[in-house]
């Protein structure tokens, strides 16, 4: 999790094949992390995402360009995992994923 504003973050990253921005907005219920893809190829299987201090995911929704895909998710402490994602992630693509608390 970003440690500048995790309420309202946007940074940069570069992978092998692609670079791209990550966003998080979080609130008092909800946050939602984005990969945006601007140039490139991503592919995703497994990804980790840090919640607020004292919290534990209630549900996650994870979607790639709207479309809803299947995922496993486990919490640990302020960490939630969304596994089996198989997510091929080209430029222009959003993967979003909605974890309610």
């Amino acid at each position: 999790a970003p440690k500048l504003q995790p309420e309202q973050f946007k940074g940069f990253f570069t992978a092998a094949n692609g670079w791209g921005n990550l966003l998080q907005q979080r609130s008092s219920r909800r946050q939602v992390d984005e990969i945006v893809l601007g140039y490139g190829s991503l592919h995703l299987q497994e990804l980790r995402l840090t919640l607020p201090d004292n919290v534990q995911a209630s549900s996650v929704v994870v979607q790639l360009n709207g479309e809803k895909l299947p995922v496993k998710w486990k919490s640990e402490g302020a960490v939630v995992t969304l596994s089996g994602l198989n997510a091929h992630l080209y430029a222009d693509d959003k993967l979003k994923a909605e974890i309610a608390f």
